[in-house]
């Protein structure tokens, strides 16, 4: 059987992480992006046709059907997905957001992860095989003030793992998710010094995450032989919920 995997958010730095160090376990990779294709083209420079780049809005429906035929039409529904993409949110009371911004997070987060696992899932089940796993945030575990939005939808994509766990736990696919604190990323790049200050004093190990941190976590659910592993959350905060 084809080894594809499948990356949603993959010009991010998270997923060209993921992707630099663990290609080689995979005989495809399709990448997606929203806006940034120029960092997964560098990717593709070392890795050749075994990366596939995809221009992908989760925000239309339309789109995200297109992708799906795209996916079955070459025959590269994929055996293992991981599903990265994120909003930029500012920082803004619960009293002053715009539903329009929540709906916008709950599309990406959750809604488009449900649409594009239509047929994802009935070929894992087909197979009976599938490895999926899903970036979420510490927020899951301890909440912060003025990020509602953010997670809201990160709850929602949350009771999305479990439920589908539930479900397809006894046709060996697995459906898990990573909750890492702050990481040091360009998504948090213009996020205010105070607020990383702040987040460092949280962190008994005290610095902040870096991609590596979260893609072993990622790599390790993903792993063939993990099929006893299903449901989970996966806290990577460096024992700041601990403390």
């Amino acid at each position: 059987m084809k080894k594809v995997l499948l990356v949603t958010g993959a010009s991010s730095d998270i997923g060209r992480s993921y992707i630099s160090e663990y290609a080689n376990r995979y005989d495809k990779i399709v990448g997606t992006y929203y806006t940034n294709r120029d960092c997964l083209e560098e990717l593709q420079k070392d890795l050749g046709d075994k990366l596939e780049i995809y221009p992908l809005n989760l925000l239309d429906e339309d789109t995200v059907d297109r992708f799906c035929d795209f996916l079955t039409e070459q025959e590269l529904l994929p055996g293992y997905m991981l599903h990265l993409p994120a909003q930029k949110t500012d920082m803004i009371r619960a009293s002053e957001l715009d539903s329009r911004q929540i709906r916008s997070d709950l599309e990406i987060s959750t809604v488009s992860f449900l649409r594009l696992l239509r047929p994802i899932l009935s070929d894992m089940t087909q197979k009976q095989f599938g490895r999926i796993c899903c970036m979420l945030s510490s927020v899951t575990e301890n909440a912060v003030a003025f990020m509602s939005s953010y997670t809201i939808s990160k709850y929602a994509l949350l009771g999305a793992v479990k439920a589908l766990a539930a479900e397809y736990a006894g046709k060996r696919i697995t459906v898990n998710a990573v909750s890492p604190s702050m990481v040091d990323t360009k998504f948090v790049a213009d996020k205010p010094a105070f607020v990383k200050k702040k987040k460092l004093e949280m962190v008994p190990i005290k610095r902040l995450a870096v991609p590596e941190d979260v893609t072993r976590a990622m790599a390790f659910l993903l792993e063939d032989g993990n099929e006893y592993i299903t449901g989970e959350n996966f806290l990577i905060a460096g024992g700041s919920i601990i403390s």
